[in-house]
């Protein structure tokens, strides 16, 4: 029996990867929420594009008072001294940018309206979920919220095409010192 989640186009046929929507593990639920709510989806035959950046905090160098106009000057050690460019701080890597690209297939000649509400239970939920897929794995995230999504008919009743831009996320937990108590609160 063929694993459901192998990397297997709709025609049988090997692809690069699918990605799987796995529903938010229990312990990090929002509140109205259950597991129960999502079911695990796999997106067949995704184009998947990941970016980033680094926030990197940039400073203007400016020539000190009393040097000549020019962008250079010499000085005692007869060393050309500029002032052009920025100096830049490293201060991390931003977070993971998540695009995806495929369609929604019915097997049948119907629209997938079923996979479509199951992507759209992921979209809307406000928190963070797993996602999963061999493109994925060399990356250092596991956990993503919805920035946007885009659905569009095509020319075929059984499909619809679709563009989903995640963003990693992490979970951080904050521990602060009450001012009034004294007590340490998690």
């Amino acid at each position: 029996m063929a694993d459901k989640f192998a990397a297997i186009s709709y025609l049988g046929t090997k692809i690069m990867s699918n990605v799987i929507l796995i529903p938010p593990t229990k312990e990090y639920l929002l509140p109205g929420y259950q597991a129960s709510d999502f079911d695990r989806v796999l997106l067949n035959d995704v184009m998947v594009e990941v970016s980033a950046n680094k926030n990197i905090v940039t400073t203007q160098l400016t020539r000190p008072q009393g040097f000549p106009n020019a962008d250079t000057s010499v000085n005692s050690d007869r060393r050309v001294v500029s002032f052009e460019g920025t100096v830049k701080e490293y201060i991390s890597l931003g977070d993971y940018t998540i695009t995806l690209r495929g369609m929604l297939v019915n097997e049948v000649d119907e629209a997938p309206l079923d996979l479509l509400r199951a992507v759209v239970k992921y979209c809307e939920y406000p928190g963070n979920f797993l996602i999963g897929g061999k493109f994925l794995d060399p990356f250092d995230f596991t956990n993503v919220v919805v920035k946007s999504f885009r659905k569009a008919e095509t020319k075929f009743q059984n499909m619809y095409s679709y563009t989903m831009t995640l963003l990693s996320d992490e979970y951080v937990n904050v521990k602060y010192e009450s001012v009034r108590e004294g007590t340490e609160t998690t």
